[in-house]
């Protein structure tokens, strides 16, 4: 089994999805930093998109 690197911007198509979704995603590189977060996730935890990039996920 190959294991393959993908992001979300990578399918324009799963992306949109990622963003309509209710359900809060987050996304975070190999160190635990935040990469991505949908509108769900500014919803739930009350912190815009801006303010959730490059934090760690141990301060959410």
């Amino acid at each position: 089994m190959v294991k393959e690197k993908a992001s979300p911007a990578g399918s324009p198509i799963l992306l949109q999805g990622i963003i309509a979704s209710r359900n809060p995603v987050i996304l975070t590189d190999l160190g635990g930093k935040v990469t991505f977060a949908n509108p769900a996730c500014e919803h739930l935890l009350g912190y815009q998109r801006g303010e959730l990039l490059g934090e760690h996920l141990s301060v959410l």
